[in-house]
Protein backbone atom coordinates (compact mmCIF):
# COMPACT_ATOMS: atom_id res chain seq x y z
CA UNK A 1 0.00 0.00 0.00
CA UNK A 2 1.16 3.10 -0.67
CA UNK A 3 1.67 5.09 2.45
CA UNK A 4 3.21 8.87 1.56
CA UNK A 5 4.03 10.59 -1.54
CA UNK A 6 6.06 13.12 -2.48
CA UNK A 7 7.51 15.15 -5.56
CA UNK A 8 11.50 15.56 -5.16
CA UNK A 9 12.80 18.68 -7.15
CA UNK A 10 16.54 19.01 -8.02
CA UNK A 11 18.08 21.78 -10.62
CA UNK A 12 20.90 19.36 -12.00
CA UNK A 13 20.26 15.60 -13.16
CA UNK A 14 23.32 14.89 -11.19
CA UNK A 15 21.85 16.45 -8.03
CA UNK A 16 18.55 14.38 -8.55
CA UNK A 17 20.83 11.35 -8.49
CA UNK A 18 22.75 12.13 -5.88
CA UNK A 19 19.79 13.16 -3.41
CA UNK A 20 17.93 9.94 -4.39
CA UNK A 21 20.36 7.37 -3.04
CA UNK A 22 19.27 9.28 0.25
CA UNK A 23 15.78 9.14 -0.07
CA UNK A 24 15.59 5.24 -1.19
CA UNK A 25 18.02 4.89 1.94
CA UNK A 26 15.03 6.27 3.60
CA UNK A 27 12.67 3.91 2.55
CA UNK A 28 11.76 5.96 -0.41
CA UNK A 29 11.08 4.76 -3.80
CA UNK A 30 11.07 6.50 -7.25
CA UNK A 31 7.24 5.77 -8.89
CA UNK A 32 6.44 7.08 -12.32
CA UNK A 33 8.35 8.70 -15.06
CA UNK A 34 10.29 11.84 -13.89
CA UNK A 35 9.66 15.33 -15.46
CA UNK A 36 11.64 17.75 -16.64
CA UNK A 37 10.64 21.41 -17.06
CA UNK A 38 12.51 24.53 -18.83
CA UNK A 39 13.19 27.35 -16.20
CA UNK A 40 14.65 30.45 -15.88
CA UNK A 41 18.48 29.79 -17.03
CA UNK A 42 18.35 26.20 -16.87
CA UNK A 43 16.21 22.99 -16.23
CA UNK A 44 14.40 21.92 -13.29
CA UNK A 45 14.03 17.69 -11.95
CA UNK A 46 10.90 16.68 -10.57
CA UNK A 47 10.40 12.77 -9.90
CA UNK A 48 7.63 11.40 -7.57
CA UNK A 49 8.68 9.36 -4.90
CA UNK A 50 6.50 7.18 -2.83
CA UNK A 51 6.74 5.10 0.32
CA UNK A 52 5.32 1.68 0.47
CA UNK A 53 4.05 -0.75 -2.42
CA UNK A 54 2.74 0.87 -5.42
CA UNK A 55 0.56 -1.56 -6.22
CA UNK A 56 -2.16 -1.27 -3.64
CA UNK A 57 -3.77 2.09 -2.82
CA UNK A 58 -4.48 2.94 0.98
CA UNK A 59 -8.00 2.03 1.78
CA UNK A 60 -9.35 5.87 1.59
CA UNK A 61 -7.86 6.10 -1.82
CA UNK A 62 -9.55 4.96 -5.00
CA UNK A 63 -8.93 5.63 -8.99
CA UNK A 64 -11.09 7.75 -10.61
CA UNK A 65 -11.56 7.55 -14.34
CA UNK A 66 -12.35 10.56 -16.51
CA UNK A 67 -15.63 11.10 -17.51
CA UNK A 68 -16.96 7.93 -15.56
CA UNK A 69 -20.40 8.24 -13.78
CA UNK A 70 -20.67 8.04 -10.02
CA UNK A 71 -24.01 8.01 -8.04
CA UNK A 72 -24.52 10.88 -6.18
CA UNK A 73 -25.87 10.64 -2.52
CA UNK A 74 -26.96 12.87 0.42
CA UNK A 75 -25.19 14.39 3.51
CA UNK A 76 -25.82 11.02 5.19
CA UNK A 77 -24.25 8.97 2.54
CA UNK A 78 -26.86 6.77 2.23
CA UNK A 79 -29.69 8.99 0.70
CA UNK A 80 -28.84 7.81 -2.79
CA UNK A 81 -30.39 11.15 -5.08
CA UNK A 82 -30.86 9.02 -7.85
CA UNK A 83 -28.16 10.89 -10.19
CA UNK A 84 -24.90 10.69 -11.51
CA UNK A 85 -22.12 12.52 -11.56
CA UNK A 86 -19.10 12.75 -13.71
CA UNK A 87 -15.77 12.32 -13.15
CA UNK A 88 -13.55 15.57 -14.43
CA UNK A 89 -10.26 14.68 -14.67
CA UNK A 90 -7.61 17.15 -15.38
CA UNK A 91 -3.48 17.06 -15.01
CA UNK A 92 -3.81 13.16 -13.26
CA UNK A 93 -6.66 14.51 -10.50
CA UNK A 94 -9.82 14.62 -10.14
CA UNK A 95 -10.36 18.33 -10.87
CA UNK A 96 -14.13 18.51 -10.15
CA UNK A 97 -17.96 16.06 -10.60
CA UNK A 98 -20.39 17.81 -13.18
CA UNK A 99 -24.25 16.60 -12.58
CA UNK A 100 -26.12 16.12 -15.60
CA UNK A 101 -27.90 18.96 -17.86
CA UNK A 102 -31.45 17.81 -16.44
CA UNK A 103 -30.15 18.05 -12.47
CA UNK A 104 -29.40 21.13 -10.13
CA UNK A 105 -28.92 21.56 -6.60
CA UNK A 106 -30.99 22.93 -4.56
CA UNK A 107 -29.63 24.12 -1.17
CA UNK A 108 -31.93 24.97 2.16
CA UNK A 109 -33.12 28.20 1.32
CA UNK A 110 -32.66 28.78 -2.28
CA UNK A 111 -35.05 30.76 -3.88
CA UNK A 112 -36.96 28.80 -6.62
CA UNK A 113 -40.37 29.80 -8.57
CA UNK A 114 -43.09 28.29 -8.41
CA UNK A 115 -44.92 28.15 -11.84
CA UNK A 116 -48.47 27.04 -12.57
CA UNK A 117 -48.98 23.63 -14.92
CA UNK A 118 -48.72 25.91 -17.96
CA UNK A 119 -44.99 27.38 -16.39
CA UNK A 120 -46.41 30.57 -16.28
CA UNK A 121 -47.31 32.79 -13.01
CA UNK A 122 -43.64 32.54 -11.14
CA UNK A 123 -44.11 33.05 -7.51
CA UNK A 124 -40.68 33.49 -5.54
CA UNK A 125 -40.52 30.80 -2.95
CA UNK A 126 -38.05 29.11 -0.97
CA UNK A 127 -36.59 25.94 -0.53
CA UNK A 128 -36.38 23.62 2.72
CA UNK A 129 -33.65 20.95 2.64
CA UNK A 130 -33.52 18.85 5.19
CA UNK A 131 -29.82 17.65 7.02
CA UNK A 132 -30.20 14.38 4.76
CA UNK A 133 -30.37 16.08 1.46
CA UNK A 134 -34.22 15.49 0.91
CA UNK A 135 -35.76 18.53 -0.47
CA UNK A 136 -39.30 18.53 2.23
CA UNK A 137 -40.50 21.08 -0.09
CA UNK A 138 -41.44 24.57 -1.04
CA UNK A 139 -42.52 27.56 1.77
CA UNK A 140 -44.46 29.71 -0.18
CA UNK A 141 -44.58 33.62 0.53
CA UNK A 142 -46.92 34.33 3.05
CA UNK A 143 -48.77 36.80 0.53
CA UNK A 144 -49.04 33.59 -2.00
CA UNK A 145 -51.88 30.48 -0.87
CA UNK A 146 -52.74 27.62 -3.23
CA UNK A 147 -55.49 26.90 -4.24
CA UNK A 148 -56.92 23.90 -6.38
CA UNK A 149 -60.08 23.91 -9.09
CA UNK A 150 -63.15 23.60 -6.91
CA UNK A 151 -62.02 23.69 -3.55
CA UNK A 152 -64.75 25.44 -1.75
CA UNK A 153 -63.80 28.10 1.01
CA UNK A 154 -65.95 27.84 3.88
CA UNK A 155 -67.03 31.39 5.75
CA UNK A 156 -64.79 33.90 3.02
CA UNK A 157 -65.46 37.53 3.39
CA UNK A 158 -66.64 39.25 0.30
CA UNK A 159 -66.70 42.85 0.14
CA UNK A 160 -69.06 44.53 -2.43
CA UNK A 161 -68.07 47.32 -4.41
CA UNK A 162 -70.85 47.83 -6.60
CA UNK A 163 -74.32 46.54 -6.74
CA UNK A 164 -74.29 42.61 -7.04
CA UNK A 165 -76.50 41.78 -10.19
CA UNK A 166 -78.86 39.12 -9.86
CA UNK A 167 -78.39 36.19 -11.58
CA UNK A 168 -74.76 35.84 -12.99
CA UNK A 169 -72.29 38.06 -13.69
CA UNK A 170 -68.48 37.89 -14.35
CA UNK A 171 -66.91 40.51 -12.02
CA UNK A 172 -62.98 41.61 -11.31
CA UNK A 173 -62.15 40.65 -7.80
CA UNK A 174 -59.12 41.41 -5.66
CA UNK A 175 -57.59 37.74 -3.80
CA UNK A 176 -56.50 39.06 0.02
CA UNK A 177 -53.61 36.63 1.16
CA UNK A 178 -52.10 36.66 4.84
CA UNK A 179 -50.28 33.86 6.43
CA UNK A 180 -50.30 32.04 2.94
CA UNK A 181 -54.41 31.53 3.52
CA UNK A 182 -57.15 33.06 1.44
CA UNK A 183 -58.54 35.88 3.91
CA UNK A 184 -60.99 37.03 1.49
CA UNK A 185 -62.20 38.81 -1.76
CA UNK A 186 -62.71 42.35 -2.87
CA UNK A 187 -65.60 42.76 -6.22
CA UNK A 188 -63.68 45.28 -8.35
Amino acid sequence: MIEAIRYFHASSLMELEQAMVQQIADGWQPFGAMVVDSSLGGWDFYQPMIKGSATTLPSNMAPVTDSLGYPLYGSDGTTDQAVSVSAVVQAGKADRFKLPASAAVVKNGDTVQVRNSAGANGKGSTSVVTAGSVVTGINLAATIAPVANGTVLASLPVTNNAILAIGTANRQVTVNVANGVITGLTIV
